[in-house]
Order: C-alpha cells, then sequence, then structure tokens
C-alpha cells in the first residue's frame, strides 16, 4: 500500500508503528510555538488496545496533563478499521469510576456480607501466603485443590499461566461453558476449528439466534449490514425476536424456539437431493459423505418436514438452500454466539458446519476463515514439577470437557460432595460467576464451602463480595499487556500500551502475581 508521507502524515504514522511496535506517538503539540508550549497543558495521544469486548479494537488516548480526556478509533489497525463504538469510547468511565477497587481489601464480616477493611498489599499476600501454604500442607502437595478462574481479555494467558504452570493447579474455569463452547466443540470436531465469520467479504449470510446490532457492534457487524438490502450483500436472519438485526435483514424468518436444528437439517435435505454442493470440495475434504447423504435422504428431513416444526414455510426453506448454493462459496451460516441456547445445540452446531462446507466455504474469503496468525517468538518459562497434583475433578462430567472445564458441573461436584479429592480455595481473575453461573444460590453455597477465595478485579461484584482477599487490577488503560497475534482476512499484532501510571494502589495482574508469588 502507498503511503503519502507528509509532517502531518509522519505524525500519525506513530500510531500504526505503536500498535505493532509499541513505539511512542509524540505529543499533538510538537509544532507549536515555544510561547504557546508554556501555557499549555501537556496534551499526547496514545495508542492502545480496547478491552471493553472481545473484538480488542484499538483506540488512540487523549491524555492532558496526565489525565484520559477522550477515546477515538485508531485508523491504521486493520482489524477495527477506524472505528470505537460507543462501548469501547466509554472505556474511560471505567478508569475514573469512583466506585472502582482502588486498595487491597481483607474481609472482616461473614462471607458475602461486604465488610472488609483497607490492607496494604503486604497484609493481603502475608494474609493469602499464610492460609494458601496450610491448605497445600494438609492437602499432601496436590495443588489442584485450589481452583482457579478468568474472564476474558489480554490479562487472560499471564493468570492462567501463573495458576497452572508455576503453581500447579489443574483446575482452570472460564465462562465458555456457559457460553460459546457447545458451538466451538462442534465445529472443531466436524471441521477441525471454530473460525471466524468473514462478515466483510460474505455474499450471502444467515444469522440465527444471533443480534450483533445490539451485542456486539464491531467493525465487522457494520461491513455487513452497510451491504445488505440489495447493496451487495444478502443476510437472512432466523429468530423468534424481531431484534435490530432483524431490521438490518433481506429476509426475515421468524422461528419457533427450538427448532434450529430441523431449520438445518432441511436445508441440508435440498442440497443434497437436487445435487447442487461442491462437488469438488466435498470429494476432496469429506469423510463418509455418503453415510451422512443417505442418513439425511432416507430419514426425509424435508422441508415440508421441517415447516411443522419451525413455523417456516418449506418454499421459504428451498428458497434460503438454493441461494446459499448460488452465492456460496462466500456464503456463511454464521457460526456465533446467539441470545439463547438448546439442548441440542452441539448437534445444531456440527448440523451447521457441514451445511456451510457442503458449499465450500471453509477458509476462503467471505466463508468462515481460520487463516495463519503472524508468528510470535516462542517465550520460555520453567514449569515445576509437582507430583502430587492430580487431574480436574470434572474431566467425566461430560462427553466433552476442554481445558476450561464445565463451570455447572465443577460447582455441583463440590456441593455434592462427589470430587475426588477436596477443593478448599478458590482464586477468581475478571470473572463473576456469582452473576453468570446459573443458580447463584448454589454459586453462593460453593463459595461458602471454601477455606480460601481470592478475588483480583478492577470493580466490586457480587463474587468479589465472596472474597476472603480482594486485590485491585488497574484498568486496562493502566498497564501494557504482552503481544497477541490475530488470524482472519487481515492478520495483525497488537500491543496494548499503557495511557496512564495506575490510580491508586492498584496494579496490573502480572505484579500482582510476581508479589505474591515473592511470598509463597
Amino acid at each position: 500500500m502507498k503511503v503519502e508521507i507528509s509532517r502531518r502524515r509522519f505524525l500519525q504514522g506513530g500510531v500504526a508503528l505503536s500498535v505493532l511496535g509499541g513505539t511512542s506517538l509524540t505529543t499533538s503539540k510538537i509544532l507549536a510555538t515555544s510561547s504557546t508550549q508554556a501555557n499549555a497543558p501537556l496534551e499526547q495521544a496514545v495508542p492502545t488496545i480496547c478491552e471493553m469486548c472481545v473484538n480488542k479494537c484499538a483506540a488512540i488516548a487523549h491524555v492532558r496533563s496526565g489525565v484520559v480526556k477522550s477515546l477515538s478509533p485508531n485508523p491504521y489497525f486493520p482489524k477495527s478499521r477506524n472505528m470505537l463504538c460507543a462501548r469501547g469510547v466509554a472505556g474511560v468511565h471505567a478508569l475514573y469510576d469512583p466506585d472502582r477497587l482502588k486498595y487491597p481489601l481483607i474481609r472482616t464480616g461473614e462471607r458475602g456480607d461486604g465488610q472488609y477493611r483497607r490492607a496494604t498489599w503486604d497484609e493481603a499476600y502475608k494474609y493469602i501466603a499464610e492460609k494458601l501454604v496450610k491448605i497445600i500442607d494438609e492437602e499432601e502437595d496436590n495443588r489442584s485443590t485450589i481452583g482457579f478462574c478468568a474472564g476474558e481479555g489480554l490479562g487472560e494467558h499471564t493468570f492462567k499461566a501463573f495458576m497452572s504452570d508455576k503453581f500447579g493447579s489443574s483446575n482452570f474455569l472460564n465462562h465458555s461453558s456457559v457460553c460459546l463452547q457447545t458451538a466451538v466443540s462442534g465445529y472443531a470436531l466436524t471441521i477441525g476449528g471454530y473460525g471466524t465469520a468473514d462478515l466483510e467479504n460474505a455474499k450471502y449470510v444467515i444469522m440465527a439466534g444471533a443480534n450483533r446490532a445490539e451485542a456486539i457492534l464491531t467493525p465487522d457487524t457494520m461491513d455487513l449490514f452497510k451491504r445488505t438490502r440489495g447493496r451487495g450483500a444478502k443476510l437472512v436472519v432466523v429468530d423468534p425476536r424481531f431484534t435490530n438485526t432483524a431490521i438490518h435483514a433481506d429476509d426475515y424468518l421468524p422461528i419457533k424456539p427450538g427448532t434450529d436444528l430441523a431449520f438445518v437439517l432441511a436445508l441440508t435435505y435440498v442440497v443434497l437431493s437436487e445435487e447442487i454442493y461442491n462437488r469438488e470440495y466435498v470429494a476432496k475434504n469429506f469423510n463418509d459423505f455418503k453415510m451422512y447423504r443417505d442418513h439425511i435422504l432416507k430419514n426425509k428431513y424435508t422441508p415440508e418436514w421441517a415447516e411443522g416444526i419451525t413455523g417456516i414455510s418449506a418454499t421459504q426453506i428451498y428458497k434460503v438452500a438454493r441461494e446459499f448454493m448460488a452465492h456460496a462459496p462466500r456464503a456463511i451460516y454464521y457460526q456465533g454466539r446467539r441470545t439463547t441456547w438448546e439442548s441440542n445445540d452441539f448437534q445444531l452446531r456440527r448440523a451447521q458446519a457441514i451445511f456451510s462446507a457442503l458449499g465450500g466455504g471453509i477458509d476462503i474469503k467471505g466463508g468462515i476463515l481460520f487463516g495463519k496468525k503472524l508468528p510470535l517468538n516462542d517465550h520460555k518459562t520453567t514449569v515445576p514439577l509437582y507430583f502430587n497434583a492430580r487431574g480436574r475433578i470434572d474431566s467425566d462430567e461430560a462427553a466433552i470437557i476442554g481445558s476450561a472445564g464445565s463451570w455447572i458441573a465443577w460447582r455441583n461436584m463440590i456441593l455434592e460432595g462427589r470430587t475426588p479429592y477436596p477443593i478448599r480455595g478458590m482464586f477468581v481473575y475478571k470473572h463473576n460467576p456469582m452473576l453468570s453461573v446459573p443458580n447463584t444460590a448454589k454459586t453462593k453455597k460453593m463459595f461458602e464451602m471454601l477455606d480460601l477465595v481470592v478475588a483480583i478485579d478492577t470493580m466490586p461484584s457480587d463474587t468479589a463480595m465472596m472474597a476472603d482477599v480482594i486485590l485491585p487490577e488497574c484498568t486496562y488503560l493502566e498497564r501494557e499487556d504482552p503481544v497477541q497475534s490475530f488470524g482472519g482476512s487481515e492478520p495483525a499484532l497488537i500491543l496494548r500500551k499503557k495511557v496512564i501510571e495506575p490510580m491508586y494502589e492498584t496494579k496490573p495482574v502480572f505484579e500482582i502475581l510476581k508479589g505474591l508469588a515473592a511470598h509463597i
């Protein structure tokens, strides 16, 4: 790409370099006269990465005299394409929220009643170390007696690496088992990976149950909406509700709740019976295609059969199936998050993956992309050998248990006394299972049974109120996080830069864990 170099664009170019290489951005007043500079407050434009959702858009923080005045989009980052949504712009309020956690806290009352006293970092570390060492000694060095969970973010890897590789516990949990795990597992076990929907280049998209116009208004969401209604792409929304996403659709198909699998099977029936699938792709990439084809056709998963189940007319099902294959391989049955889940969601996702693959839209522009990430140098760390650390407790509680476990099964095993060994403690990083895991009463009871609960977070939460010790992490605008690599249609590297120094007595999670390690 040719870039015109001028004095102004050279200064802007520092932003692009900062996204990838972390170089400094000069002050926006650098060209002012000396007399003006003497009386003007120091202003800086600091490139950083948003953490208000999973998308990780690039932002520029405008700082005056050490105060972040606003956040604006960074036009040089391909993933966010000069966009920062309202949620991202509001990130500055997390920095200056009067209720944010400011100091280490130690519980003084009953667990859950919110009674804490302010403590020093040294006091907090000593409190944790004393209880933790006692528990580990009593459990004969079985490090897995301490569970740990984390919310999504660039700091999750640091926390997880410390608790699993350094401390030695196998009992990690995150939100995935109550969020996207059935979808990820279904796609991974069917086509080899979950992938990313290339909404920017797709010509035809079926979006079932997902409401991106409200839930995740990211650049790729806008890429799609700009091209619907005769402007280059067709969007078919399948949802019991007429959502804001449905407003942007070319076709809206109201479906009876919980019947999506019948809809997908009927689409597949049309494609197989009319032989309008991508024969070359199927011949090269499918295993046991004849077996699957015979299963669909012999069971007569016809549009007429599906109409009575889904409430969508057979005529519409025929139309969607034919249109999808006419636009394939740049056609996507959107695999992302849904507003609600069904008991057959795993099999639904497998059926979606196979239907998309019948059109050849796997790892191709306009389809489901895996893409290659830009390479990062390996980093090495020492991993102690803990001979008594045991495997995770919930490994046999479901057909598929990944590294993030099953929150509900894990919790219920503790409550029902079915664990192969005691779970004595929990470290919680930016995660709120009291709110996010179904049945708050059960989750509360689980926390009440533990001997040690430590919460690391930026804000107080229902879960933090169950902790013995609360350690305040600084917000994403006050810390630097490790470089990450993104794949997709435009691979990129990101480095979150620290915008201002941590406020109050907060610390980044890396420093928090380093300090804890020194005490234990």
